[in-house]
Parts: C-alpha cells; sequence; structure tokens
C-alpha cells in the first residue's frame, strides 16, 4: 500500500513540476519577445532628444486592406545643428506637408508619441525572463528523477 501512495505521490510531484516549467518557459518567451519588441524604442527614448520636426510627406498605406495607415516622413534638426530625415514613427493620421511635430529623435529615426512607458515595458520584460529563468533553473537543479 505505502508503495503505490508513494509512486502515486511521485507522479503527482512530477506532473506539478512539468506544469511548472511550461508556466516558465512560456514567461521566458514572453518576456524576451517583449524586450525584441521594444528594445529599438527604448533605444530612442534613451539615445534620442527632443526635437521639432516639419513633415515632407504623408501617404496611405495598404488602402484596400485592413489595416491600413499612414507614414509620415519628415527633417528635424538636433542640438548639434545635424539634421535628420526618415519616417516619423507613431504618426498614423495625415497631416499637411509643413507641420511641427514635437518628437524624440536621434540622426536617422524619429518618434513622435514615445512615453516613458516604452522603456518599463522593455524593463518588464528583461525581469520577466530573468526571473523565470530563475524559475527554470531551480526546477532542474532540484529534480529527483529524469521524468521531464
Amino acid at each position: 500500500m505505502w508503495g503505490k501512495l508513494g509512486k502515486a505521490i511521485s507522479e503527482a510531484r512530477a506532473g506539478k513540476r512539468r506544469g511548472i516549467v511550461a508556466l516558465a518557459l512560456t514567461a521566458l518567451t514572453i518576456g524576451c519577445l517583449t524586450m525584441l519588441g521594444t528594445y529599438e524604442n527604448t533605444g530612442i527614448y534613451f539615445r534620442g532628444e527632443q526635437a521639432t520636426a516639419q513633415v515632407t510627406d504623408c501617404r496611405w498605406v495598404n488602402p484596400r486592406r485592413k489595416p491600413s495607415y499612414y507614414i509620415c516622413a519628415g527633417t528635424w534638426t538636433l542640438r548639434n545643428g545635424s539634421t535628420g530625415t526618415g519616417d516619423l514613427r507613431g504618426v498614423k493620421n495625415k497631416l499637411a506637408k509643413g507641420t511641427p511635430i514635437r518628437v524624440r529623435a536621434t540622426k536617422g529615426v524619429a518618434h513622435a508619441k514615445l512615453g516613458p512607458g516604452t522603456p518599463a515595458l522593455f524593463v518588464f520584460g528583461a525581469l520577466v525572463a530573468i526571473g523565470s529563468s530563475g524559475v527554470l533553473i531551480a526546477q532542474f537543479r532540484r529534480r529527483d528523477s529524469p521524468s521531464i
């Protein structure tokens, strides 16, 4: 009787452990994808500077399918006097040529709607990835049998 009970408890632990490992792998994937998705904009947030861009062109993208939206291009001047040109990220509505818009910009990229939530989301992804990695390491270090 005790042998069967011990075996049942061992199998329950293995099942629970598999669930924890699956959940930690899912969290690790979500954390890494969040970091990957916000990495470039986080770089713009920290390396860029506030500037005013002038819209030079807005074009309609994908008019026959959803989602369809506008992409605007513009020029901006940085504090050191260098001029940047390119797409104005974060602008989804058509703007008239010459319209000034506040952006956070580097030499090659400008983003119109980039708030402090962007780096916070990157840090959240990093914390989720690190935490789930710790759970995975702990689970694999203390497993009793190679059943996982």
